[in-house]
């Protein structure tokens, strides 16, 4: 055979005492066989982003996890891959583990493996119940996760294979980086064909995914981090797309997965903050689907007390005060002047509230109700312990098959005692709709968003980060784009504002009261929280 390839049975499950575990067991490469060398289909240049062409972050994903029972803290993230609903990660030396990003709470559970290699392996890659893991030598592996064994293919002697990517919908292409060549490989376990690409650029290589016949490549040039697309057909490769990654300081990029529609997900050597998903800035910050219908200017900023962390929920009392809710599940009563009067901390039946749990408030007269991002809302009242759950509220709308929408924002209409959601997808081509539910959280209505102009895009792209009902309109805060959009309450999209970046990067909820709007913003872990923001149409 052209690449020597062999069965390795685990130890424990053929019942030998002389070992512990399959990976202690080498592949054999006796008789005198040794493996045919690759084949150079071309050169490939990584050409470097044009100025202004960035990835910035999106969403911390590290920041809103939980962590099931004996996990790990994740913070020496060495690879990361996607693997159905699951994110794949790889701590070298401690464990592997996988996200189900699909669910909430987040939860990273550690895989259950005997592998007493973890400190060889430098990178790992899972495709359904197969880890293919490199030890920076000239093999790859492929563990079955079911069956205790592993496969072994030993390539030609001179490479270090440091990378690997899978399309995580097909393992017939296993790509990869040899390091000792400073060439992209690809090979073919099938028919055991090897591909080489050498590099011809100085650039270093810290990660390499595959998805949907494109490869991505995640490299430092002269210690700035780039991410490159490159198109696949047959066995050429053709550069497609690039973007400098900024924004994350010293942190040094360690590997990269892609995620369906195109979106970017990085690993770092950072102790936290250290999974991130990236957009483009361009896309993130542009004019959106719909021309501007006015801008939003300023006219006050607000400090809030240093206490008030990552904010996510803005409600304007009845009394003149604030009540606003924070990503930690913490709700804080304010008084005209933003001092805070009363602080509690939430405890939901059902759920259990970690980071980025809680996302809107709404208060009636000593009462509260909080959406929150596991689809429920509470209900709250006030004693004298602060605020105490009275019941829940399940939210399980969704199509057919599907799995329920997202909510992030919370209307209410005190007059005729009725509230609104409007879903928030990650995908421009699945559809939002605005639901209008009753006192009690039936569903009266479902419409899709809609607009009766001319768009450049998809509706879908705006993100619905907060929500507000006022002058018989509902008023949606975008952070996608920077915008507040005014829609009827059958859905219509009828205004679009545009809000400066620079006045607030991360919106998170809005208030509408006798013609102007008032924001907040969320924010990193360690910078300061935004101003409450009063702003003006024009």
């Amino acid at each position: 055979m052209k690449y020597l390839k062999s069965l390795l049975a685990v130890c424990i499950a053929l019942n030998l005492s002389a070992c512990s575990d399959d990976d202690k067991i080498k592949p054999p490469g006796g008789g005198g066989e040794q493996p045919a060398p690759g084949r150079v289909v071309h050169d490939l240049a990584l050409t470097a982003p044009q100025a202004g062409r960035e990835l910035v972050e999106d969403f911390p994903v590290s920041e809103y996890l939980d962590y099931a029972p004996g996990a790990q803290p994740l913070t020496n993230l060495t690879s990361l891959d996607i693997n159905g609903p699951d994110l794949h990660t790889f701590q070298q030396g401690i464990e592997v583990g996988t996200i189900d990003v699909s669910a909430s709470p987040r939860v990273y559970q550690p895989l259950a493996l005997r592998l007493t290699a973890l400190d060889d392996i430098v990178a790992t890659e899972q495709y359904e119940d197969e880890l293919w893991y490199v030890t920076g030598t000239n093999e790859i592996f492929q563990r079955s996760l079911t069956s205790d064994e592993t496969t072994s293919w030993r390539l030609e002697t001179s490479l270090t294979i440091t990378e690997l990517g899978l399309d995580s919908d097909d393992n017939s292409d296993i790509w990869g980086y040899d390091a000792n060549a400073h060439q992209v490989i690809r090979f073919k376990p099938e028919d055991e064909q090897l591909l080489l690409y050498p590099l011809s650029d100085n650039m270093t290589i810290q990660g390499v995914s595959y998805l949907e016949q494109q490869l991505w490549i995640l490299a430092s040039e002269s210690g700035q981090p780039v991410v490159m697309q490159f198109d696949v057909s047959d066995e050429q490769v053709t550069q497609r797309n690039g973007w400098h990654v900024t924004g994350f300081g010293q942190a040094e990029m360690t590997d990269l997965t892609i995620l369906s529609g195109e979106q970017v997900v990085i690993t770092t050597n950072a102790q936290e903050n250290n999974l991130v998903l990236l957009a483009d800035r361009d896309k993130l910050l542009g004019d959106g689907p719909i021309e501007d219908t006015g801008e939003l200017v300023v006219q006050n900023r607000y400090s809030l007390p240093d206490e008030i962390k990552q904010p996510s929920g803005l409600w304007y009392t009845q009394q003149g005060g604030w009540e606003i809710v924070t990503d930690q599940a913490e709700v804080y009563s304010l008084n005209a002047d933003l001092q805070i009067q009363t602080r509690t901390e939430l405890a939901f039946a059902s759920i259990h509230c970690g980071q980025g749990c809680t996302e809107a408030v709404i208060s009636k007269g000593g009462e509260i109700f909080v959406l929150a991002d596991s689809k429920l809302i509470g209900h709250f009242t006030l004693s004298e312990q602060g605020y105490q759950l009275v019941q829940e509220y399940p939210l399980a709308f969704h199509e057919e098959g599907e799995p329920p929408f997202e909510f992030l924002g919370l209307a209410y209409d005190a007059l005729n005692d009725r509230y609104f959601l409007v879903s928030n997808s990650d995908n421009a081509s699945q559809q939002d709709w605005l639901f209008t539910l009753d006192s009690q959280f039936n569903l009266v209505s479902r419409q899709p968003l809609s607009y009766t102009g001319e768009t450049a895009g998809s509706l879908n792209e705006y993100t619905a980060m907060g929500l507000y009902f006022a002058e018989d309109a509902l008023w949606m805060v975008s952070e996608q784009f920077t915008k507040v959009i005014k829609l009827t309450l059958s859905g219509e999209i009828v205004a679009v504002y545009d809000l400066l970046p620079e006045d607030m990067t991360m919106p998170s909820d809005l208030v509408v009261k006798d013609g102007k709007i008032y924001l907040i913003g969320d924010h990193e872990n360690g910078e300061p929280v935004p101003p409450l923001i009063e702003l003006t149409i024009e």
